[in-house]
């Protein structure tokens, strides 16, 4: 496609008309004469406003009093299913409140009232860690349980056991069994812990041990504090696997400065793996001091070089090639298997290539990803005949290498549709649990952190067909993310209607009018990044439907003429999906017309998409498969086939993503301005 086309595409907004989304009312009442439609649509309508009011009452209330105010209630909100919540969120103010006997009586009776309810877990918790603090020992066993998840009311139990002289024989085991982890362990735990050091039970050999589980979770600074009870000579080998983690180059050349210095070779061999990903030709030099210092055996050098092959594969480096042929088969692994393939078709040796990837283990072969190169392999090669079967079989299946499939064969693609049958009577038993109507009452009033929790105990045991209806119940209340968690969990990827809904139709329209870009652009986008939930937050506070950072938000308002948008405003998704179009838009100018860069800059940031541009233009799944980061490369080839299925679903003409996998180059100048920080650049 010409750069004509597709500009063409980004200034005009989606053409093709979504499908129409609309209330579905229940068969019977389609059947009703119609005064009597009337009357049923308006007692469920009064049913739905009741309900509804209760809602905003009780999440107002819930508001309140977690932050530590005082909220009235209504008669009705006491008997609405998720007043226990609101009691339990009381109940935890009061600790810090008002701590003593009577308040402990409260929650012990309560507790008991609401036996296995998820939220009195939260409850549980802090109140046997102040029981602890009040050193309120009789109460605290009374109330706990020997089973406990939590670490930290584990050793508040152990505690109570040895302050109380309850202690039994296989008490110094079970603390033993805490004791022994990679993981830092919470205060609490300190004084059965003592106990266990005042027993002789903290050996060296345990010590030892243990440290050996921290160092293998990278956690050195309770690898070096364990060690100090170590005898020097056990220890020094962990101590330079300790300053491997901490400090790779130092530690790698002082133990070629020293070659009589002991070393596991696991550790030394991650270390110059974490330094090989990095800074391939700062590490390349020591290869043959290593070798020649260390004495390391033939393996050994093999899976050095390996490692260093890896590094320059990810630069995209010619390097790569004539290390990965120095190292055998026997002494690669999957992820080895992989880039040197990907090396290969980087630097365009087809040929290397074919050959690398019939040496693959033949699961690993079989899979789509190295079935597709397979047959590109064999395309490009002239061997098309050969490729096409392969080709063909991938396009049976749903995902990215189906896209690929037909993109090589210049055909359109007709995703793969099957639905799941729906049982209205197995989806009203689940609805009969009050686990399930809690869930979807916490998930009506955006608590979805409390309506996971009741979703799982509902469903906890359940089997397929169960699953298969929850997922549909999900859908149907909105709730997209567990519908696609769960059916993915159970392998079912074929019914395109609940792994795809037409969800907020409206907002992608108008998004897509507004930043003129096509509409499943934004569609698969938004699947990806937040499954369709307004109020999602990741880890790096990215918030709404688009995952649109708030700095990043307010300038793009700014650049757009729009309302300086606030965190808050980010959950909205009229406000959220505009902005986000708009950023998705300015990457796609500034990359070119280039989508797939745009979905890498959307991942990974522009910085790191600019410096994987080719020097020399590439094809774009070339340049897809050799993105270096595993999850930014997922990230594009999900949203290529989301952006497939969901346009096939609204248009119900088969799809062809052309358009998405133009050849992968360096920008025009003005954009390639914008890649150096121009002004005026988002």
């Amino acid at each position: 496609m010409s750069r004509d086309s597709i500009q063409r595409i980004l200034s005009q907004p989606r053409t093709t008309m979504r499908r129409a989304s609309y209330n579905r009312l229940p068969p019977l009442m389609l059947r009703l004469p119609a005064f009597l439609l009337c009357l049923c649509l308006s007692g469920t309508v009064a049913a739905q406003a009741a309900n509804d009011v209760l809602r905003v009452e009780f999440r107002s209330a819930l508001k309140t009093v977690e932050a530590g105010g005082e909220a009235a209630e209504s008669p009705g909100l006491r008997s609405y299913i998720l007043y226990p919540y609101l009691q339990a969120a009381r109940l935890r103010q009061a600790i810090k409140a008002r701590p003593g006997e009577a308040l402990d009586a409260e929650i012990a009776g309560w507790l008991r009232a609401n036996a296995g309810l998820p939220a009195a877990r939260a409850l549980q918790r802090d109140w046997l860690g102040n029981l602890a603090e009040r050193q309120q020992w009789t109460t605290l066993l009374a109330n706990s349980e020997p089973a406990a998840a939590d670490d930290a009311l584990r050793c508040h139990r152990y505690n109570a056991w040895l302050q109380t002289g309850g202690v039994e024989d296989s008490l110094r085991d079970e603390i033993l069994g805490v004791w022994m982890t990679g993981q830092q362990l919470p205060q609490a735990c300190v004084p059965p812990f003592q106990w266990l050091q005042q027993r002789g039970a903290l050996t060296p050999e345990r010590l030892e041990q243990r440290a050996r589980l921290a160092l293998e979770a990278g956690n050195t600074e309770l690898a070096d504090w364990l060690l100090r009870g170590v005898p020097a000579a056990r220890a020094a080998p962990l101590k330079h696997w300790s300053r491997l983690l901490r400090e790779p180059r130092p530690a790698i050349e002082a133990l070629i400065a020293a070659p009589q210095e002991k070393v596991e070779w696991a550790p030394l061999e991650a270390a110059w793996a974490k330094l090989a990903r990095g800074k391939p030709d700062e590490l390349a030099p020591l290869l043959p001091k290593m070798i020649e210092r260390r004495r390391i055996d033939a393996r050994q050098i093999a899976e050095l070089r390996r490692d260093l092959a890896m590094g320059y594969a990810l630069d995209r480096r010619a390097e790569a090639l004539s290390l990965y042929k120095l190292v055998p088969d026997d002494a690669l692994d999957d992820k080895a298997h992989e880039w040197r393939v990907r090396a290969a078709l980087w630097q365009g040796q087809w040929e290397l290539a074919a050959q690398w990837l019939h040496a693959m283990p033949p699961a690993q072969a079989a899979e789509p990803r190295w079935s597709y190169w397979r047959a590109r392999a064999l395309e490009t090669l002239g061997r098309r005949a050969q490729a096409e079967p392969i080709y063909n079989t991938l396009m049976q299946e749903n995902g990215y290498y189906a896209v690929l499939s037909a993109w090589r064969l210049q055909k359109k693609l007709v995703p793969v549709s099957q639905k799941l049958v729906a049982d209205e009577g197995l989806q009203q038993q689940l609805m009969a649990r009050p686990e399930m109507q809690r869930a979807r009452e916490l998930f009506l009033i955006e608590r979805t952190d409390l309506a996971g929790a009741e979703w799982r105990a509902a469903l906890q045991g359940a089997d397929e067909l169960t699953r298969v209806q929850a997922a549909r119940l999900a859908s149907a209340w909105g709730w997209h993310i567990q519908t696609v968690s769960m059916l993915n969990q159970m392998n079912l990827t074929r019914d395109l209607t609940l792994l795809y809904p037409q969800a907020f139709t409206r907002e992608i329209e108008a998004g897509a009018k507004f930043a003129g870009i096509p509409g499943p652009w934004i569609y698969g986008v938004m699947r990806q990044e937040s499954l369709f939930l307004p109020t999602a937050v990741s880890r790096s506070q990215a918030l709404g439907l688009l995952q649109l950072l708030l700095p990043t938000a307010q300038q793009v308002a700014r650049k757009w003429k729009q309302p300086v948008p606030t965190r808050e405003s980010l959950f909205d998704p009229a406000i959220n999906v505009p902005l986000g179009a708009a950023y998705l838009r300015d990457q796609t100018d500034r990359f070119g017309g280039r989508f797939i860069l745009t979905l890498g800059a959307y991942n990974a940031g522009p910085n790191a998409v600019a410096r994987w541009l080719p020097q020399e233009p590439r094809d774009a799944d070339v340049w897809i498969e050799n993105v270096p980061y595993n999850e930014t490369r997922g990230y594009i080839q999900k949203i290529v086939w989301h952006i497939t299925a969901d346009g096939w679903l609204a248009s119900g003409e088969p799809q062809d993503a052309s358009n998405l996998l133009l050849p992968v180059s360096v920008p025009t100048p003005a954009a390639a301005a914008c890649l150096k920080g121009s002004p005026g650049c988002v």
